[in-house]
């Protein structure tokens, strides 16, 4: 008799707590009791309203820690760096259809990143880096194309960065170092012209650097160093601001160094260090001696012995001379003059059959100058003072 009174006590609770999680009609609520239930919720350092949430007594989610609503009481942000985990992300995710932060980063999730996370299409802030996510990436990420911010960085992804990345045309911030991304880094990288930074260091990304980078103008930090790249390093990387860093580091990055990014020396800002099929060691060494220039067409230099200019520095005319027999395909064609910030400041072509060539340099203010000669097949860069 007792053993039954129990029984139904027990059925009581039971569909008394089941109806009053019923009662719950919060269109927010399924999708936050679901993570709190796939991410060791009870073990939260903080999880006022959420327990009681997950129980069915408290529905004001508004109310639960780290839940900010917008004033139709629906969740836009969850601020939630550090607070639960280990777990893994769950599909209900996608449910909260007005959220716009979503920070669960620090949380030591597992699993998949499930396809429902293109759901959010209001987001504009990801954060779901330093877990332990395995890839792949799902393409549905492409949708989120209000985002602004993604962080990916630390993570166990083991897969490559999907294509559909490109479509996120909002972004300013990409931040995905070492988070074991493979294969090659996406062309479509190219349309998100706003990314002010694009950290992709320390990953195991291969194949050749893609020349849509070199679109990204607005660029602080584009820091591509310390993976498994290979190739030349393309001329359009001179396209991004002069200031912004650089990192092409620990590579396997082949040939010699586009002339074009002759523009970044002095700044500080370019590092090429530890590939060791480049024809420098360093950026460095390119500024001071123009080692491992390219040429036009990605084969040899003019030999800077056949061809001598002089008076370096320079004053009224420049004077540039044959200094010794060459072959025809190495004859000059035309001499271009550059500023230190990449501005075409003085061209002028050349007959081919031009020995001796003057250069009139009177209206150059004094500073620094790059001097490019090109012929029809090759070229070289020559750094010039003005006085």
């Amino acid at each position: 008799m007792k053993s039954f009174f129990y029984t139904l006590l027990g059925l009581f609770i039971f569909q008394a707590s089941s109806t009053l999680q019923a009662q719950c009609t919060h269109p927010d609520y399924n999708a936050l009791v679901a993570l709190y239930n796939a991410t060791d919720g009870p073990n939260w350092a903080f999880n006022n309203g959420w327990e009681d949430g997950a129980a069915g007594t408290d529905c004001d989610v508004c109310a639960w820690d780290y839940v900010i609503c917008d004033i139709n009481n629906r969740v836009k942000r969850l601020l939630m760096g550090s607070v639960g985990g280990p777990g893994t992300l769950p599909p209900e995710i996608g449910e909260l259809e007005m959220l716009a932060t979503l920070d669960l980063s620090y949380w030591d999730l597992t699993g998949t990143i499930p396809v429902e996370i293109g759901n959010l299409s209001n987001l504009t802030d990801l954060r779901i880096g330093w877990n332990d996510f395995v890839g792949p990436i799902p393409t549905e990420i492409g949708n989120l194309t209000n985002l602004e911010d993604l962080d990916l960085g630390h993570s166990d992804f083991a897969s490559p960065l999907p294509e559909s990345i490109g479509n996120l045309t909002n972004l300013t911030r990409i931040f995905a170092p070492a988070a074991n991304f493979n294969g090659p880094i996406p062309e479509s990288l190219g349309n998100l012209v706003n990314l002010t930074l694009l950290e992709l260091s320390e990953n195991d990304f291969s194949g050749a650097i893609p020349e849509s980078l070199g679109n990204l103008e607005n660029v602080g930090e584009l820091d591509l160093g310390y993976n498994a790249l290979t190739g030349d390093i393309p001329a359009s990387l001179a396209n991004i601001a002069l200031d912004a860093y650089l990192g092409l580091n620990d590579n396997n990055l082949s040939g010699c160094i586009p002339p074009e990014l002759l523009v970044r020396c002095g700044n500080g800002t370019t590092n090429i260090g530890n590939n060791t099929d480049l024809t420098a060691s360093s950026f460095d060494l390119v500024c001071s001696d123009d080692v491992g220039l390219c040429q036009p067409n990605g084969t040899t230099l003019i030999a800077l012995s056949e061809w001598k200019a002089y008076p370096n520095p320079m004053q009224e005319t420049l004077v540039i001379t044959l200094a010794g027999t060459t072959t025809t395909a190495h004859q000059l064609s035309s001499i271009s003059i550059y500023q230190m910030d990449g501005k075409l400041v003085h061209i002028q072509a050349v007959t081919p059959t031009q020995n001796e060539i003057k250069v009139p340099v009177a209206h150059l203010a004094s500073g620094m100058y790059y001097c490019r000669l090109d012929s029809e097949t090759d070229g070289t860069v020559v750094k010039l003072v003005k006085e």
